[in-house]
């Protein structure tokens, strides 16, 4: 896996400055440049968007995902209307034991799209806002590694996780 480790970014925005100006994709260097945000940014200031995935197992290195759920909220209100979930189709089989957990099922991805057909919607949907996810391992690294596989260069982002 070719992601930092946390403590080897001690600088987010110089770090994105980075990822923007080295990309050779005009998406995540977009996404980058808009994750840079305004010195002294409040809590009440910001727009957030929680985003979860679901997957086939929990190593980022050899599962993947399967779906992507995204929900935009601020501290007055969360924004249902502009919520958004996709089931996408796994390169891998899906596991009997990860159905079990997450209820996606066989018939279901077998139709989906595969993650690259939605990754520039689901970039843009998070552009300049702040992400929250629960247990950053899994979407941070999981969505890392699996631009890398489609786009041939990761995309690293800071998320609050709860």
């Amino acid at each position: 896996m070719l992601i930092p480790p946390d403590t080897a970014i001690t600088h987010w925005p110089s770090f994105l400055q980075e990822q923007e100006k080295n990309s050779n994709h005009s998406v995540i260097k977009k996404f980058s440049a808009s994750q840079i945000f305004v010195e002294g940014l409040t809590v009440d200031q910001a727009n957030f968007v929680a985003m979860d995935f679901e997957t086939t197992g929990l190593n980022a290195d050899s599962d993947e995902i399967i779906s992507v759920g995204l929900v935009p909220f601020n501290c007055q209100r969360i924004f249902l209307s502009q919520s958004q979930e996709w089931v996408v189709k796994p390169r891998r089989t899906l596991h009997e034991k990860s159905v079990t957990f997450h209820g996606i099922t066989h018939s279901q991805v077998k139709g989906a799209p595969d993650l690259s057909d939605i990754l520039s919607a689901v970039l843009t949907r998070l552009s300049a806002k702040v992400i929250v996810v629960h247990y950053k391992p899994i979407e941070r690294y999981f969505f890392s590694n699996a631009v890398l596989h489609r786009w041939g260069e990761p995309v690293f982002f800071p998320v609050i996780d709860t």
